[in-house]
C-alpha cells in the first residue's frame, strides 16, 4: 500500500506511461490479495461451522459444510480428508443399527419359539433374513420349527385316532353292559384300558362287574385280558415301539 501511495504521488509530479504501469500492477496484486484475504476468511468460516458440526456427531451437517468449504478453496485436502471420515462413520453407525434392529428381531423370534407360538416364530425368522439373506441361524431355526410342527401334528393325529378307538370300544361296553352281557362288557371294558390305561369309566366298570362275574368268567377274562396285552404288546415289539411294548409286557405280568 505504501509503495501504491509513493507511485502515485509521483505520477502526480511527473505523469509518466511506466509509473502509470506500476500502479495498475500494484492497485491489481492488492485486489488480487484481498480476494484472496476474503477467500481464506469464508473458507475458515466454513471449517468452524463445519468441525463444529462434527464434534456434535451431525454428520450430514458437517458433511455438507466441508463440501462448501471445499468448494470455496479446492487446494486444500482438509475438507475432502473429513467428508471421507465422516462417510465411515455413518457406514459404522449405520452397521450398528442394522445389527441392533436384527438382533431384536432374532429375540423376538427365539422367544415366540419358546413359547411355541411357532408361526409368528416363523414369521420373525423370515423378517430376519430380509436383513441377512444368507445367516444360516434363521434358516435352521424356521426347518427346526417345521419339524416340530409335522411331529406335533402327527402326535395329535395319533392321539386323536387313539380317542376315537378308545370311544368306540367303550360305546360298544356299555351297550354290553346294558344288555347284561356282563363277560363281553368287561372284555371290551379291558381292551379299553389297554388303549388308554387308567381310564375311570371302564375302571369303575370293571370294578362293579367284578362281583357279577362267576369265578370262570373271571379267569376267562384274565386269560383274554392276557392275551389282548401280549398281542398288542407283540405288535409294538414288531414296529419297535419299544417303550409300549415294555409298558404293555410290564401290565400282562400283573395279570
Amino acid at each position: 500500500q505504501n509503495a501504491l501511495d509513493q507511485y502515485k504521488l509521483a505520477y502526480a509530479k511527473r505523469p509518466e506511461t511506466s509509473t502509470s504501469e506500476q500502479i495498475a500492477k500494484i492497485e491489481s496484486i492488492l485486489l488480487d490479495l484481498d480476494a484472496a484475504k476474503a477467500l481464506k476468511e469464508q473458507y475458515d468460516n466454513k471449517i468452524a461451522e463445519a468441525d463444529a458440526a462434527f464434534k456434535d456427531e451431525n454428520w450430514s451437517v458437517a458433511k455438507a459444510l466441508y463440501e462448501e468449504a471445499g468448494s470455496i478453496d479446492n487446494s486444500k485436502t482438509y475438507p475432502q480428508e473429513k467428508i471421507d471420515e465422516i462417510d465411515r462413520l455413518m457406514q459404522s453407525e449405520s452397521l450398528a443399527e442394522e445389527q441392533r434392529i436384527y438382533q431384536k428381531i432374532i429375540d423376538k423370534a427365539d422367544g415366540l419359539r419358546d413359547a411355541e407360538s411357532y408361526d409368528e416364530a416363523i414369521t420373525y425368522y423370515k423378517k430376519a433374513l430380509g436383513f441377512r439373506e444368507n445367516d444360516p441361524y434363521p434358516k435352521a431355526e424356521i426347518e427346526k420349527i417345521e419339524t416340530l410342527k409335522a411331529e406335533a401334528a402327527a402326535k395329535e393325529a395319533a392321539a386323536a385316532k387313539l380317542q376315537e378307538e378308545y370311544d368306540a370300544i367303550i360305546a360298544k361296553a356299555d351297550a354290553l353292559y346294558d344288555t347284561k352281557d356282563w363277560s363281553n362288557a368287561a372284555e371290551q371294558y379291558q381292551e379299553a384300558l389297554t388303549l388308554i390305561p387308567g381310564g375311570q369309566h371302564p375302571t369303575e366298570r370293571l370294578a362293579e362287574l367284578e362281583g357279577k362275574l362267576s369265578a370262570a368268567d373271571k379267569q376267562k377274562q384274565l386269560d383274554q385280558q392276557y392275551t389282548a396285552l401280549l398281542d398288542k404288546a407283540d405288535a409294538e415289539f414288531d414296529n419297535e415301539d419299544y417303550e409300549a411294548a415294555i409298558s404293555h409286557y410290564k401290565e400282562a405280568l400283573t395279570i
